[in-house]
């Protein structure tokens, strides 16, 4: 046992000399590296973990976006520009700066799953009712995010309107 234990190790330790390929050329050039920028400040205030991959990946695309690149930008320009990002029931409208920084956006997600946070305060305070639609709205000033979850609930044919924000709390 003692040597089959041994051996085992030996073929083991043998076997990662062998791992690394020695074909590599230290004076080769990388031959294209796409350096995206990311308006890192507007991700940390209107990105949450609770969202959804539709919601992360239209917020991603702002953060992205190259306002430069664009066929009417022009450098001496001071004012603000605006642009609108659509997928599907999801819009993002971002409003840049000369300098491509976003300066504003007004954001709207329509029928989405809400946080559990979310639907555990809805069920909690209105037990028997029936979420009927939800929204989540994002309005961002360039310094801080309003996030707030907008849901329709209906029980025998009444029907109601709340707004929560991302802990559950209905917000009048």
């Amino acid at each position: 046992m003692k040597k089959f234990l041994i051996g085992t190790i030996f073929l083991g330790l043998a076997s990662l000399g062998y791992s690394q390929s020695s074909d590599f050329n230290k004076n080769e050039k990388i031959s294209s590296i796409e350096v995206i920028p990311t308006d890192q400040v507007y991700l940390d205030k209107v990105s949450d973990e609770t969202f959804s991959e539709r919601v992360y990946t239209l917020e991603r695309k702002a953060s992205r976006y190259n306002i430069k690149e664009h066929p009417s930008y022009n450098a001496k320009y001071s004012g603000a520009y605006r642009v609108f990002f659509l997928r599907g029931n999801s819009k993002i409208v971002a409003t840049y700066d000369r300098h491509g920084k976003i300066t504003r956006t007004k954001e709207s997600f329509n029928n989405l799953l809400t946080p559990i946070t979310v639907r555990e305060s809805v069920y909690d305070r209105y037990p028997n009712w029936t979420m009927k639609s939800t929204a989540y709205t994002v309005n961002y000033d360039g310094k801080e995010a309003n996030k707030i979850y907008k849901v329709q609930i209906v029980k025998d044919g009444v029907k109601k309107k709340l707004n929560l924000d991302l802990e559950g709390n209905i917000r009048e």
